[in-house]
């Protein structure tokens, strides 16, 4: 049985358009140095990636998250309505072979739905957080990662 509450949570984490999206990844310097501190802490140090799609994914995707090739973190960038990033969770839902799958509709719902109902993710699942004793929106951002649960339970 599905809760309601796991409904509007998972519309919640797709606010934008839903509409499944591709990561452009297409930032300017001082983005960069916004949204990846930690790799560009200088504006000189984000240049040579600014406005670099796929040089950019590589570099900040590359080495992680399953991404082994030189073209992994392009290829496995964000898509979907939650967007999986990774080969290993591309391989989680079987479509390390097209990723493309991810960004075009039924996929994407299956991702949605099997990722955040049955804990694909991270092993945590909805009924972790919304249950007959919790209601936790805040917390049940560990669904899919650490970022962003404020405005999502908002």
């Amino acid at each position: 049985m599905i809760d309601n509450r796991w409904l509007a949570y998972m519309l919640a984490t797709d606010r934008r358009t839903m509409q499944p999206v591709t990561e452009n990844l297409s930032y300017s310097a001082e983005r960069l140095t916004q949204v990846w501190p930690t790799r560009f802490a200088t504006i000189a140090s984000a240049k040579p990636f600014a406005r670099n799609p796929c040089k950019l994914a590589n570099k900040v995707y590359g080495g992680r998250m399953g991404n082994t090739a030189p073209d992994d973190g392009w290829l496995y960038r964000g898509r979907g309505l939650p967007q999986i990033t990774g080969k290993q969770n591309y391989e989680k839902f079987g479509i390390a072979d097209a990723p493309e799958k991810a960004a075009e509709m039924p996929m994407a719902i299956r991702i949605l739905f099997d990722g955040m109902i049955g804990g694909i993710f991270t092993g945590k699942k909805l009924a972790d957080y919304f249950n007959q004793v919790d209601n936790d929106l805040v917390g049940a951002r560990r669904i899919i990662s650490t970022d962003k649960a404020k405005p999502i339970a908002g």
